[in-house]
C-alpha cells in the first residue's frame, strides 16, 4: 500500500497541482490507504465515509475528504457513490488599499529584496503554488508581463505592477542562479509554507495581525472588480477555469456595497 500512495502522489504531480494540494489530497487520503491494506476497496471506502462523518468535520472538511476519496478512485479504476454535503462558500477575504498599502510600503521591507519581490507579485494576482515554482527565465521584465504555470500546468501570461518590476529586478541583480527565482536561505527552491511564513510576518508586522497569501490574491482581484474591470478579464488574470469561481467576487463587492449604503444612509436599513 505504500507504494499505491507514493504512486497516487507522483501521479497528481504529473497532473501539474500545486505542492500545497497534493500534501492537502495525501492527508486526506491517507486513512483510507490504511483501510486498503486490510479490505477490499468498496469496504475501506465506507470505513473511510464512516470515519469522516462521524469525526465531527465541518461540511467543506467533509465535502473536501470525498473529493480525495473520489480522485483515488479514479486513479484505480474504481467507483464512488458519496454525496458531498452541501454548504455555502464563504466570501474572499481582502484587504482595502490602505491595509495593502502599509504591508507593501513598510520600511524594513525594503530591505528585504525577497520578501518584497514576493508580496508585491501576491498583488498581482498569484497562487501560492503558482509563486513557489516560479523560474528565472519566466520573467519578461522588459515588457512587465510574467509567465504563469497554474493548475493543471496551463499557462497564462499576466502583467505586473512598476513597483512588482522595481522589486524583481532589485532582487534579480542581487542573485547569481538561473533556476528557481525565489530562494530559501539554503539556496534551495522556497516552500509554499516558507511562502506562507513571509506574509504572516510582513503582516504581522503592518497591521498586528497574520493575513493568508490568498488574502492578497483576494484584494487583487477585489480591487480591479471595484475598477471597473470586465470580471472575464479577472478570470484571465487569476487562472481560474470556470467563471463562477470569478463570479464570487461580485458578492464580495455587492457586500461593500450594502455595507457603505448603510452607513451612508441609515434609513435604507428600515
Amino acid at each position: 500500500m505504500s507504494n499505491l500512495f507514493d504512486d497516487y502522489g507522483k501521479s497528481l504531480l504529473i497532473r501539474g497541482l500545486s505542492e500545497y494540494s497534493i500534501k492537502s489530497y495525501m492527508s486526506d487520503i491517507k486513512p483510507m490507504i490504511n483501510f486498503l491494506k486490510n479490505h477490499n476497496f468498496e469496504d475501506a471506502a465506507n470505513l473511510f465515509l464512516h470515519k469522516i462523518y462521524m469525526s465531527g468535520y465541518k461540511p467543506a472538511t467533509i465535502a473536501r475528504k470525498i473529493i480525495a476519496l473520489k480522485g483515488l478512485a479514479k486513479y484505480m479504476n474504481k467507483t464512488v457513490s458519496a454525496r458531498s454535503p452541501r454548504f455555502e462558500k464563504p466570501l474572499p477575504k481582502f484587504l482595502n488599499k490602505e491595509r495593502i498599502k502599509l504591508i507593501l510600503e513598510n520600511e524594513e521591507l525594503k530591505e528585504n529584496l525577497r520578501d518584497r519581490a514576493i508580496l508585491e507579485l501576491f498583488y498581482c494576482g498569484l497562487r501560492i503554488g503558482e509563486m513557489s515554482a516560479l523560474k528565472v527565465s519566466s520573467l519578461m521584465l522588459a515588457s512587465k508581463t510574467i509567465r504563469i504555470f497554474g493548475k493543471g500546468s496551463v499557462e497564462r501570461i499576466i502583467p505586473i505592477t512598476g513597483k512588482a518590476k522595481e522589486a524583481l529586478q532589485a532582487y534579480i541583480d542581487s542573485q547569481n542562479g538561473s533556476g528557481h527565482l525565489f530562494l530559501n536561505r539554503f539556496g534551495n527552491p522556497i516552500s509554499s509554507r516558507g511562502i506562507r511564513d513571509i506574509v504572516y510576518k510582513w503582516s504581522l508586522k503592518a497591521l498586528g495581525y497574520k493575513i493568508n497569501p490568498h488574502s492578497l490574491r483576494h484584494s487583487f482581484a477585489t480591487h480591479l472588480l471595484e475598477n471597473g474591470m470586465n470580471i472575464r478579464t479577472i478570470q484571465k488574470l487569476l487562472g481560474h477555469s470556470s467563471i463562477n469561481t470569478t463570479g464570487r467576487y461580485t458578492h464580495v463587492n455587492i457586500s461593500m456595497l450594502i455595507a457603505e449604503y448603510n452607513k451612508a444612509f441609515p434609513m435604507g436599513k428600515s
